[in-house]
């Protein structure tokens, strides 16, 4: 699944409530990207338990300037570690 940053963090969490549900009803790795995330993105999803940090992939050469947000965090439910 990828997530660009477009909606605020209480949606992404409601998001995120899916996602976990639908992995303990059928469990599977499931793969999560999410492109240009704030601060608020960084710290709910590093704080969720169920989630494995897999790496960062960085965009900051696709645009001018220096934005730390252009990156894509990506994120496994489900996988062994």
């Amino acid at each position: 699944m990828l997530f660009f940053n477009p909606f605020c963090v209480e949606i992404l969490k409601k998001a995120m409530a899916r996602i976990l549900e639908s992995y303990y009803e059928n469990p599977r790795e499931i793969r999560l990207y999410f492109y240009y995330p704030s601060e608020e993105y960084v710290r709910y999803l590093t704080d969720l338990d169920e989630l494995d940090a897999r790496g960062m992939i960085s965009c900051r050469d696709l645009f001018p300037g220096e934005n730390e947000r252009e990156k894509i965090l990506i994120f496994s439910v489900g996988e062994s570690k």
